[in-house]
């Protein structure tokens, strides 16, 4: 980036695109948890998971 647009161009397309991106993913995790949990409750017919732990061994 810095060859094309200088040092100050360089930063500001990866902070641009670092936050075009960022939301995405946030969404994705969030509609991947959601779709999980509907699917644990609902055809398993198991009981609810806590959403913290269920956040925390997705992570780990």
């Amino acid at each position: 980036m810095e060859e094309h647009f200088g040092k100050t161009g360089g930063v500001v397309i990866t902070f641009l695109y670092f936050f075009a991106i960022c939301p995405l993913l946030w969404i994705y995790g969030v509609t991947i948890t959601n779709t999980f949990m509907t699917f644990w409750e609902n055809q398993l017919q198991m009981p609810a998971l806590n959403r913290g732990w269920w956040r925390c061994s997705c992570c780990c």
